[in-house]
């Protein structure tokens, strides 16, 4: 039996408005002995990787301005996410509200196909003297506030160039069992701001 879950990657004009009826399907494995403390090493050779991100138009920045990359896992627990990113300016917004729009992270997971059962995680990475320690929102459906209950394991690591975050998303957002053969939507935005307002940003839906 395959250890997989199956993530459709959601593609839409904005995030809120999702198709996932044709979006293709990516086998996620599952990951053994991943511990959420923003240190990569345990991931060791595991997970699904994507190692460049573009964004819309396709269009990429120079490595030595942005080079973000990620994995993916499960475990009993909740959908694993490594996310890597070096910049050469770090910027962050101040306002927990516009986190979004300083350099940062917008990660969207959907229950199923056809559900609007969505929620949004927004991480601010803190790695600027102005916001140091790392910040997250979790939102549900039309950016409203976390549904009651929700939660998410969050940590991050930096050296001065790159950070490593690092999440476990809770299958007990969703009321799910993990299983082979389930069916996510997740899609994913890296934010790069080097001249406010003027923001670049990857994605991870390549359906367009």
């Amino acid at each position: 039996m395959k250890r997989c879950i199956a993530l459709a990657l959601m593609f839409a004009a904005t995030a809120w408005a999702v198709e996932l009826t044709d979006a293709p399907l990516f086998e996620i494995p599952r990951v053994e002995g991943v511990v959420v403390d923003g240190d990569p090493a345990d991931w060791d050779a595991q997970g699904f990787r994507v190692e460049m991100m573009a964004d819309r138009l396709q269009r990429v920045q120079p490595l030595e301005n942005l080079a973000p990359r990620f994995r993916l896992g499960w475990d009993d627990a909740g959908l694993l996410l490594l996310v890597q990113v070096a910049d050469d300016v770090w910027i962050e917004q101040d306002q927990e509200v516009s986190i979004w729009d300083g350099d940062s992270l917008e990660i969207f997971i959907v229950k199923e196909r056809g559900t609007p059962k969505m929620m949004q995680v927004v991480v601010g990475p803190g790695v600027t003297p102005n916001q140091p320690e790392l910040r997250t929102r979790l939102l549900g459906p039309q950016l409203s506030g976390a549904p009651e209950g929700a939660s998410i394991e969050a940590a991050r690591t930096f050296d001065g160039q790159s950070y490593a975050f690092e999440m476990r998303f809770p299958w007990s957002n969703f009321d799910i069992a993990p299983e082979p053969g389930l069916e996510l939507g997740f899609q994913i935005f890296v934010n790069d701001v080097d001249a406010p307002p003027a923001r670049f940003q990857a994605v991870w839906y390549p359906v367009t």
